[in-house]
């Protein structure tokens, strides 16, 4: 499928290089356009049936309009405007998340810390909590840049069945990381849980920011919709080097979530899981 990708304003000087990288697969649109032909573009990808991607290093409110866009054209499109403020919130839930586990990735490669050893990541989780406290998570849009960390965020139209938005950070975890990732994930039981699983003990009533409250927000929307968890995931895409998180929003009664057929065709190939995972990854793009 071929993309359509919005990148903001924050971005320009990196245009070329995000060019670079993104020709073969993206057809990158200058968002210094105006907002009507940002949503004309918007309108073409989707009747093209086109990913649409928003690239960036900080939810800027450019970033957040874009999304905005984005999430309002297509749950228009697909006669389901009740879901817009949730899915875009999630989207923006989704997005706060891989920047901070961006954060995690400088904090390594600032202070020459491997993911690999138990001692070096208690003390990679101490600096996070304090730069959480400290306010600093919202000063690091330059680093991101210098040690080229970008997020995407894409919403893929499955229409008439979903849409999925995936946010996706340039990096992928540890495997030990990756293992405890999926036992803290196995072990939420809400969409707030899931968005404010980076914080681990830090996201506590001592610590508001506007971060956390997308996240509860963002959390309590989905919650209400009453949405089977099942529908969000996060895995490690080892051949693109890339960790995503995915959120399925249904827009028909019966939907199956792909984690859920994950699982059936998983037991069924007798596979391992993480054996399995990579032939499901490639075959269901």
């Amino acid at each position: 499928m071929a993309h359509r990708t919005l990148l903001p304003r924050e971005n320009f000087r990196f245009l070329k290089k995000l060019l670079v990288i993104s020709a073969p697969h993206f057809l990158i649109i200058p968002v210094s356009i105006s907002p009507a032909d940002i949503r004309s573009n918007i309108e073409l990808a989707l009747d093209q049936k086109q990913t649409i991607s928003v690239v960036a290093y900080s939810l800027s409110q450019d970033v957040s309009d874009y999304i905005d866009t984005a999430v309002e054209v297509i749950l228009r499109f697909a006669g389901r405007s009740e879901l817009i403020d949730a899915a875009a919130a999630a989207a923006k839930a989704m997005m706060q998340a891989a920047f901070k586990a961006n954060l995690k990735q400088v904090i390594m490669r600032e202070n020459n810390l491997d993911p690999v050893l138990a001692n070096d990541m208690v003390r990679v989780n101490e600096i996070f909590g304090m730069s959480l406290k400290q306010g600093n998570f919202r000063n690091l849009r330059e680093k991101f840049i210098n040690y080229d960390l970008p997020v995407t965020v894409s919403f893929l139209p499955r229409l008439p069945e979903s849409l999925r938005i995936k946010v996706k950070n340039k990096f992928i975890l540890a495997p030990m990381e990756h293992r405890k990732l999926r036992e803290k994930l196995s072990r939420c039981v809400s969409f707030i849980d899931f968005f404010l699983f980076h914080e681990d003990g830090w996201a506590d009533a001592a610590i508001q920011s506007d971060e956390t409250d997308i996240a509860r927000k963002a959390g309590q929307m989905l919650d209400d919709l009453d949405m089977d968890r099942h529908l969000y995931t996060v895995f490690c895409n080892y051949d693109s080097g890339e960790t995503a998180a995915r959120l399925e929003i249904p827009l028909i009664a019966g939907y199956i979530p792909k984690r859920t057929v994950f699982e059936i065709e998983s037991s069924e190939s007798g596979l391992k899981k993480e054996e399995f995972r990579q032939i499901f990854l490639e075959r269901k793009k």
